[in-house]
């Protein structure tokens, strides 16, 4: 995977040409520019190319209709991500605080920071995993 750094609010955009092996550029005449991307637009943008984004959240929640209330699923959800994330590749979605998130690409054992930095390891703040499949 080679490093592409981001230029503007669209971490998202070059995590997922990280792991395409694509230049950003090419990938952002599919997407709309000068805002922030959901994951669903990704999958759309992919799909030309005959792949699709499948995602796995860390730490999903059922809630109860009538008396509204959540309860958890899973009681590991770091080990969860961990286990659909070893050897793929992919777009971690990490949370930075409550309402501010950074998307980065995974290959599988490194994570690329569009950011400029690379490092080992999945992220403790990973809250979902977008791996991408060939159709």
């Amino acid at each position: 995977m080679r490093m592409q750094v981001q230029k503007g609010d669209q971490c998202m955009l070059y995590a997922l040409a990280m792991v395409m092996s694509i230049p950003a550029s090419e990938l952002m005449l599919q997407i709309p520019e000068g805002r922030s991307l959901h994951p669903q637009e990704l999958m759309d943008a992919v799909l030309p190319s005959g792949y699709s984004l499948v995602t796995v959240e860390a730490d999903p929640y059922c809630t109860d209709p009538v008396a509204l209330t959540q309860a958890r699923v899973y009681a590991d959800p770091f080990n969860r991500i961990t286990r659909y994330a070893r050897g793929a590749r992919g777009i971690l979605l990490l949370q930075k605080d409550n309402t501010a998130y950074h998307a980065v690409a995974w290959d599988g054992t490194c994570v690329y920071d569009p950011h400029g930095k690379i490092s080992k390891g999945i992220p403790e703040n990973t809250i979902a995993f977008l791996r991408l499949v060939q159709l």
